[in-house]
């Protein structure tokens, strides 16, 4: 799944609402936990996710080969 908030419309609270119900409909399902992946470079989200609750647990690197 996917949550992206339009740049023009943002800092409007919709990705707050919008991930608080993805909360609410996770917990809904019995699921305690969850998991989110943000690119490194996108340190606007990482503080978005950080004001809402979420901890940064790790970083990580996306490695590809061309093989063709």
């Amino acid at each position: 799944m996917a949550v992206v908030v339009d740049q023009s419309v943002r800092k409007n609270g919709i990705g707050k609402q919008l991930m608080r119900a993805a909360g609410t409909w996770a917990t809904s399902r019995g699921i305690d936990r969850v998991v989110l992946h943000t690119r490194i470079d996108r340190e606007d989200a990482r503080r978005f996710y950080e004001r809402i609750g979420y901890k940064l647990t790790a970083t990580s690197h996306l490695m590809t080969k061309c093989l063709a």
